[in-house]
C-alpha cells in the first residue's frame, strides 16, 4: 500500500485518504487477490529491459486463446 501511494501520480490515494473521493481499492474497497492467477508480474523494481515480462505475458495470452 505504501508503494501504491508513493507511485500515485494522479493523487487518487491521497484524495481517498483525505475523504475527497470514494471507491478506491485498498482504501474503502477491499482488494481480493485471485486465488489462482494465470500470471503474476512483479512490478516492484524499476527495469530497463521489459522484454522478459512482455514475453511472459504474450506466452500466457497465446496459451489462453482458443485455437
Amino acid at each position: 500500500m505504501d508503494e501504491l501511494i508513493r507511485r500515485d501520480q494522479k493523487g487518487l490515494y491521497s484524495a481517498a485518504l483525505n475523504g475527497e473521493i470514494k471507491d478506491v481499492v485498498g482504501i474503502d474497497l477491499k482488494f481480493s487477490p485471485p486465488s489462482n492467477p494465470d500470471l503474476i508480474v512483479d512490478n516492484s523494481q524499476l527495469r530497463k529491459d521489459f522484454s522478459p515480462i512482455v514475453d511472459k505475458i504474450l506466452a500466457v495470452i497465446d496459451d489462453t486463446e482458443p485455437a
